[in-house]
């Protein structure tokens, strides 16, 4: 979609994000300060990217649309900007955003108008499925005696918060059309060979898919980033968080190709594309399932080596999938473990009433409760919601972690993935040796926020602050 309004001088790949947003406005001595499109399409501003502080159990949002470029405002600089790739799904919503200022309509009618028409597709949404559209996938979590658990769809929002980012809905069938599409410009534009697609809305190809950052491959090999796909030199493994023993190398044995591929999860959903533009080949996995290993990517892997000719070793990819699964199932328990064996204390140092209270984030629109329960303890609730409440134990000094078991995390439709910060959190009652007024709780919800974590303010007259909160 920014191809197409580059393509119509609408927009230049080196436009600054505070010349389209003025609500954009970070400090200038930060370097995202000037953030350009091509900054944010290709994880490069070096901002902060925390999805664990977006994302509540069920598939919502913790914050509406309107109050979303504060929120990224709000968050720290932890790499200079164009020097490190930072995943950072904040900053495509931040892109869904300028598209909607410059084009003047919403994401949804734009990418229908400008694209989905133009190449018939008809099985592609934004955010909200028509009632009436049959065969849709349900999603489901995998519980650790591989059963399945039904969540509710996630994303579905009227304002459409993060559509850019991961609420598209679509089908295979669509996905292959628009890749085939999308080769066929890319080889195009590159003088590689003639177009086969008459009226091919798709544009700009060349800049799209030039690598912009280097990722963390420790390879002689290419792996960067574009604008929205991984540039990786076969033979590779797949993945934006480099090689892992349960992933598969494609390509072995075969002349150097270039892939380009990107995967993407939400609640319930998981997907994986590659696109081998030399041989026009293109394969998509959808599945509806967290899972309880990479399976979409593996299957990607074992179609890619097909297609190259190579002879499948059945047994070593279920080698492949077994490892993935011992490694996702235990990931949580593991966690928990470690943090319950850096436990230093099983009572509070202080009554519980000095914790209890409601916590403010720098903006106040974002809000943890702390609360007493019925059993002498205390209980953390993330913006009020009872699904997203759990239980505080201590851990050390005024600090204490919330706990939650691989399958009361997955049935509440939350990602496993995150370290053991993220479940700590820290309360502080007085800074340099001075009593503070009110307490203040950090919480470190990315592993790269700076110290602590993002520092919470108790606010006893938070009803005067006429907030709302429907999530």
């Amino acid at each position: 979609m920014t191809g197409v309004l580059v393509e119509q001088g609408d927009l230049r790949w080196d436009t600054q994000i505070r010349h389209i947003l003025p609500e954009y406005q970070r400090d200038e001595r930060d370097s995202a300060y000037n953030s350009t499109i091509s900054d944010i399409l290709s994880h490069r501003t070096g901002v902060l990217g925390p999805d664990g502080y977006w994302m509540l159990s069920e598939g919502k949002v913790a914050f509406p649309r309107d109050q979303f470029v504060p929120i990224f405002n709000s968050l720290p600089t932890v790499q200079p900007t164009r020097t490190a790739f930072i995943y950072n799904n904040y900053a495509y919503e931040l892109m869904g955003q300028v598209i909607e200022k410059v084009s003047g309509t919403t994401i949804g009618n734009f990418l229908k108008e400008s694209i989905m028409k133009p190449l018939g597709m008809t099985r592609t949404f934004d955010t909200r499925i028509p009632p009436s559209t049959k065969n849709v996938a349900k999603p489901y979590s995998i519980l650790r005696n591989r059963t399945v658990y039904e969540l509710g769809m996630p994303l579905v929002r009227q304002d459409g918060l993060f559509s850019a980012a991961g609420g598209i809905r679509t089908s295979v069938s669509d996905l292959l059309r628009f890749y085939n599409a999308l080769m066929d410009a890319g080889m195009s534009q590159l003088g590689d060979c003639d177009r086969r697609i008459s009226r091919n809305p798709l544009k700009q190809l060349k800049p799209i898919w030039t690598g912009m950052i280097s990722m963390p491959f420790s390879t002689l090999k290419e792996h960067s980033y574009a604008f929205g796909w991984v540039r990786a030199q076969l033979p590779s493994t797949f993945g934006i968080d480099g090689p892992k023993p349960w992933k598969a190398i494609v390509g072995k044995g075969f002349p150097c190709r270039l892939a380009f591929y990107h995967q993407g999860i939400v609640q319930g959903f998981t997907s994986f594309s590659a696109l081998i533009p030399e041989t026009r080949s293109a394969v998509v996995v959808l599945t509806n399932s967290g899972g309880l290993n990479e399976a979409g990517m593996l299957v990607a892997s074992a179609v890619l080596d097909t297609l190259f000719g190579a002879n499948i070793d059945d047994q070593a990819y279920k080698n492949l999938a077994k490892a993935g699964y011992k490694e996702a199932a235990s990931r949580l328990s593991d966690v928990m473990k470690e943090l319950k064996d850096g436990q230093q204390i099983d009572v509070p140092t202080r009554p519980l009433e000095d914790y209890t209270g409601r916590y403010y984030n720098s903006l106040n629109n974002y809000f943890i409760d702390i609360q007493k329960n019925s059993h002498g303890g205390l209980l953390i609730s993330f913006m009020g919601r009872p699904t997203d409440t759990f239980k505080l134990v201590p851990y050390e000094s005024d600090k204490f972690f919330w706990y939650l078991t691989h399958d009361e995390c997955v049935s509440r439709g939350r990602l496993t993935e995150f370290p053991m910060d993220y479940y700590l959190i820290k309360f502080a009652f007085d800074e340099n040796d001075t009593t503070l007024k009110d307490p203040v709780l950090y919480w470190k919800y990315d592993p790269d926020y700076p110290g602590d974590g993002e520092p919470f303010r108790e606010i006893r007259s938070y009803s005067k602050l006429g907030l709302q909160h429907n999530i």
